[in-house]
């Protein structure tokens, strides 16, 4: 049976940049395993396939996969399946908002996508927030699988944690002193390996200030070779986990926080990730992520 597939480029204005992504449409009579050998053909960070709501009130049931395994919830993904929807839904010459509900086994996720003048852009409510699992974690073993020095982990007070959300596995956070150091970062095994599964997680994320734009707050690079995914151009769930890394080792007041996040430049694939969180006593109450999708392919796959 044929399937309608089409592809876009997340959190990016410019084709072929950003992280690309696979949208499998009318997906209901695939099974798992069809779902997981279509991911892997793709062989995407992530390929979403699109189902009947399991409540009307709903958009659609969304399933993601990497090419190894199935997501409870990933961020770019969420932001270009609902850009994509709302293209099928309206007219792309006019300028439009609207609200996209995707029901996803991390739970339900809203989506707020915005058109003007032809680009889209989405916003989704990350669901869930954020908490640190593990802290004060010995940087040495952690420079050794980023190829790094003991002097390069860590900038002003901010240090290495694991950090979690939404059911997804626990993320280890890895601050970096400067641009130079995280654009040097190359995977060392078995040390890289060892580090992640100190805290066990199946990613890495090292950051630093500043980037290549002026206006930019932090530059990340995203890691998960065990998922098939050697680097990620744009990760939205770890930036949806970023607040409290933040919130660790800085002192934000309540009220509401944004930071610009660019990611992708190492791989020749710029992303620029908007990243808000409102605060409240000391806990975020809810935290938002937001960037722009470009279309790039259609067509149909056999299955």
């Amino acid at each position: 049976m044929k399937y309608t597939f089409h592809t876009c480029d997340v959190f990016t204005d410019v084709r072929f940049g950003g992280n690309p992504l696979a949208v499998v449409l009318a997906a209901d009579g695939l099974c798992s395993d069809q779902m997981q050998s279509v991911a892997r053909e793709f062989n995407l960070s992530e390929t979403v396939f699109v189902l009947r709501p399991q409540d009307l009130k709903n958009t659609a049931k969304v399933r993601i996969f990497t090419p190894q395994r199935e997501m409870q919830f990933a961020g770019h993904p969420t932001v270009g399946c609902a850009c994509l929807l709302a293209s099928l839904l309206g007219n792309q010459q006019n300028d439009f908002d609207v609200e996209i509900r995707f029901e996803e086994l991390a739970g339900l996720v809203p989506v707020r996508v915005q058109v003007s003048k032809g680009q889209f852009s989405a916003q989704f409510v990350a669901p869930g927030v954020p908490e640190i699992i593990t802290r004060n974690l010995d940087p040495s073993l952690i420079s050794k699988g980023l190829s790094l020095t003991m002097d390069d982990i860590g900038f002003d007070s901010h240090k290495a944690q694991a950090v979690s959300s939404a059911g997804n596995a626990p993320r280890l956070f890895v601050p970096v002193r400067s641009l130079k150091a995280l654009s040097g970062i190359k995977i060392s095994y078995p040390a890289f390996g060892e580090a992640k599964a100190l805290v066990g997680a199946k990613s890495m994320v090292a950051y630093t200030r500043s980037g290549v734009d002026k206006n930019t707050d932090f530059s990340v690079r995203m890691f998960a070779p065990s998922g098939g995914i050697l680097e990620d151009p744009a990760t939205g769930s770890a930036a949806a986990m970023f607040p409290e890394q933040i919130a660790e080792f800085e002192d934000l007041a309540e009220g509401d926080h944004s930071w610009r996040i660019e990611q992708g430049y190492d791989m020749g694939r710029p992303s620029q990730l908007f990243l808000e969180a409102d605060r409240t006593k000391a806990k975020f109450k809810e935290i938002r992520v937001a960037g722009s999708v470009v279309f790039v392919a259609s067509g149909e796959i056999e299955i």
